[in-house]
This record gives structure tokens, C-alpha cells and sequence, in this order.
């Protein structure tokens, strides 16, 4: 049996390894809580969601407005050390790889009979089974949504969707709530959802000064 110091430096040293330095604020992270990028052949800045893409790989913390900063800055070249294609609307981009990884990890939980949809059913279901996340549409009504909330106890409750993506995600046209049970889908959409809110926050403020300028 390893010394109990020797074990502290072991896990000290595997956090250490699993975080990454922020492009744009410079602060180390868990990379969970982060975004990697990758420059293509052709040199243009590439989301790399899976973590996956060949390459070097170029953190940001999953932010909506880091990205933004990052996509107006030099962040990418000087970390690359060469000229770089940055895409027109790179939050835009993030946004939709991870919506579209969202959706599929929902599709998959559906079809593996570990979700259910629908106010009822997850009320049901939160009564009697346990669960592993709970997914609200942001743009349900606020009385459904504070109801299931009030069942919620310790689980987690994301709100990165509309009831139209929700809905697409579990082959439905409008759905505003969904419970997911506990298990390896669970952990990963709590992951995924996370990173996808925090990355929408400073989009959908946007859509809404629009809407006020209008």
C-alpha cells in the first residue's frame, strides 16, 4: 500500500495533468470545463468537441464571451506561432457542434429506455426512481419548470435547450421536460449541457438586445 503522501502527490499530479491553460485568460482548468481547438491543414481554427482531431491542441475555458474574445483576437496565431484562418461566427460553430452532441447523446438515452419526457412522466418518475440529470427547455413555462424543480432534490437540472431542440432530441415536436437515469449518458450530458448553457449565455443576451433594438 502506497504512503499517504506518496498518494497525495499521485493525485495532486493527475489533476494537474488533466487541466489546461486558458488561450484568452490564462487561468488552468479541468479540461471538462474547457473547449480545444486545433489548427487544420489549410490553417483554419477548428472546435475539436470529442477532443479527438489530430494536431495540438489550443484551450479556451467554455464561455460564451471567451470565445467571442477569442474569435476578435490574435489568441490562436500567437499560440501557434503562424497565420491562422479564423471562421467567420467561431461561438456560432461551438454552439452548434455542441448542440448537435447534446441532441445525439439525448437520442441515445431515449432509445436505450434510460429517459422519459413529458411533465407527468418525470414527475412520476422522480417519485419513485432515481435519476441522473433533469433537462427543462428554457423557454417552457415557468410554473412546469419550478414544479419538477421542487422534485428535483439533488439532481442536477440543466436548462441549455428549447422545447423545440428538447423536443427534436426525443423525437417529439415540443417537449419541455426530461429526466435521464443515472449512469455513464447521464455524466456525459451533464457535461456537454454545461459547456453548451455556459457557451449560450452570452448568445442568447445577444438575441435579446436585438430584440430590444428592434
Amino acid at each position: 500500500m502506497k504512503p499517504a503522501a506518496q498518494q497525495n502527490d499521485n493525485a495532486k499530479l493527475s489533476n494537474l495533468e488533466s487541466q489546461r491553460k486558458c488561450l484568452v485568460t490564462g487561468e488552468r482548468l479541468q479540461k471538462t470545463q474547457m473547449l480545444r481547438f486545433v489548427i487544420a491543414p489549410d490553417g483554419t481554427v477548428t472546435p475539436d468537441i470529442e477532443e479527438k482531431l489530430p494536431g495540438r491542441g489550443m484551450w479556451l475555458s467554455a464561455i460564451g464571451d471567451v470565445v467571442k474574445k477569442a474569435e476578435r483576437g490574435s489568441f490562436f496565431a500567437r499560440s501557434a506561432k503562424r497565420k491562422v484562418i479564423l471562421p467567420e461566427n467561431l461561438t456560432g460553430r461551438v454552439e452548434a457542434l455542441l448542440l448537435k452532441r447534446c441532441v445525439s447523446l439525448i437520442g441515445l438515452a431515449v432509445r436505450s429506455g434510460v429517459a422519459v419526457s413529458g411533465f407527468e412522466k418525470v414527475r412520476i418518475w422522480l417519485k419513485s426512481k432515481p435519476s441522473g440529470v433533469i433537462i427543462q427547455a428554457f423557454d417552457g413555462a415557468e410554473d412546469g419548470r419550478s414544479k419538477i424543480r421542487v422534485l428535483a432534490r439533488n439532481t442536477a437540472v440543466l436548462t441549455a435547450l428549447t422545447a423545440d431542440e428538447l423536443g427534436q432530441a426525443s423525437g417529439r415536436e415540443h417537449t419541455v421536460h426530461m429526466v435521464i437515469g443515472p449512469g455513464g449518458l447521464a455524466k456525459k450530458l451533464k457535461l456537454e449541457m454545461t459547456r453548451l448553457q455556459n457557451i449560450r449565455q452570452l448568445i442568447l443576451k445577444d438575441d435579446d438586445d436585438k430584440r430590444q433594438d428592434e
